[in-house]
């Protein structure tokens, strides 16, 4: 996709390499929770928007075409379940899902998780760094910054210079 060659691209010019890897461009377009940079992918996110926009405009659309809500399917929906199921080992029905909260966000976690569990199981020094990152308390560490005491004691109001 044209739209995902251009994050790529300036992705590329951001950090100053001369290219990713198709590994390196996965693992930067998951979201941050599982060690990315949140740089998303079109081709990971559109099913998944498109899915949640057709649950929260059913009833809308439905009307607009003069059919019952209860048995409408928009155009593609089984092709793009089935993908998601192939991609995610998640089964989901149309029924279901209109039932849900939040589709879209269920959707791509899901679909960034399957991507970051296919990304660990490489057994390379790289998965290893990718797991260690993406650990709960991984970055705790910063926090320990912020509680060090001043190099220096803070000057008194009172104090001139």
């Amino acid at each position: 996709m044209q739209f995902d060659d251009h994050f790529h691209n300036m992705l590329t010019e951001i950090l100053r390499v001369p290219c990713l890897s198709e590994e390196q461009w996965d693992q930067a377009s998951l979201p941050v929770r599982f060690a990315g940079l949140g740089v998303n992918q079109t081709k990971v996110i559109a099913a998944s928007a498109y899915l949640g926009s057709c649950t929260l405009t059913k009833t809308v659309v439905a009307a607009m075409l003069g059919v019952d809500a209860e048995k409408f399917e928009p155009a593609g929906l089984s092709t793009l379940l089935t993908a998601h199921e192939a991609a995610t080992g998640k089964v989901h029905s149309w029924s279901s899902l209109c039932e849900e909260k939040s589709v879209q966000q269920k959707l791509s976690t899901e679909r960034h998780a399957a991507l970051f569990d296919h990304l660990k199981a490489r057994t390379t020094p790289r998965s290893h760094l990718l797991l260690a990152c993406s650990m709960p308390h991984a970055s705790d560490w910063l926090l320990a910054l912020f509680d060090a005491p001043f190099p220096c004691p803070p000057l008194d109001n009172d104090a001139k210079a």
